[in-house]
């Protein structure tokens, strides 16, 4: 009986918390100082995997001159209108966490009626860490 006892407990452990590995919410987290890109600074080789990338959507890291990018891209959207905030970009011991949110046009707002492909492109001091996007 206890035998059972023990193995429904790590069960529970495992599915509810994680155990087993990956991002925990025990880690300890701290914010990262980042720069919103502008389009003009934009390094072209990065501009070109957004355009190749961009009518679906695409999270993408990489090194370039010293800097880690990130690169967050919600595909095709109907009108002009949208944006993108950067909800929080933390690290942890193993990784940084990136989270944004797609902003839609407000109601009544006049938009292109061309369908557009928002992204945003991050820049942070170079990195060897995963880059996880939530």
């Amino acid at each position: 009986m206890k035998r059972i006892i023990v193995a429904l407990l790590i069960a529970v452990c495992v599915s509810v918390t994680g155990c087993g590995g990956g991002k925990s919410s025990e880690e300890t987290r701290s914010a990262v100082d980042f720069t919103v890109v502008d389009r003009d600074d934009i390094p072209e080789e990065l501009m070109t995997i957004i355009e190749n990338q961009k009518k679906s959507e695409f999270q993408i890291s990489s090194a370039v001159e010293g800097y880690t990018y990130i690169i967050v891209g919600y595909g095709e959207q109907p009108t002009g209108g949208y944006s993108i905030r950067v909800d929080e970009v933390s690290e942890t011991d193993t990784y940084v966490d990136v989270k944004t949110t797609l902003m839609g046009p407000s109601a009544g707002e006049a938009v292109n009626k061309l369908a557009t492909y928002p992204y945003i492109v991050i820049k942070i001091e170079y990195t060897d860490k995963n880059v996880v996007f939530d």
